[in-house]
């Protein structure tokens, strides 16, 4: 099993810079994958636990590159990465 730290929050883009601003009134959960979960789990766990409207609310499961792999690029216009499979999730 492996805990997943999930944010709630949005990316915006200012001054040519890509930023997450955390919603601290929904503020972050922890998931627990087991071995073979997939997006659409994901994305259910994240309907429940924030208590979203799927009929107003889209989820989207995004990241930022690790600190030590944007060194090597321009970060500052690096835009976040969706996770948009089950080949994702389970990598």
């Amino acid at each position: 099993m492996r805990q997943l730290p999930v944010v709630y929050g949005k990316w915006l883009v200012k001054d040519h810079s890509w930023k997450f601003v955390v919603d601290y009134v929904k503020g972050a959960r922890m998931f627990f994958l087991t071995e073979g979960s997939t997006h659409e789990e994901l994305v259910q766990m994240a309907q429940e636990d924030y208590n979203l409207d799927m009929n107003t609310e889209v989820v989207e499961l995004t990241y930022s590159l690790p600190e030590a792999m944007m060194q090597h690029m321009a970060p500052a216009s690096f835009p976040p990465i969706h996770v948009t499979s089950d080949r994702q999730v389970q990598n």
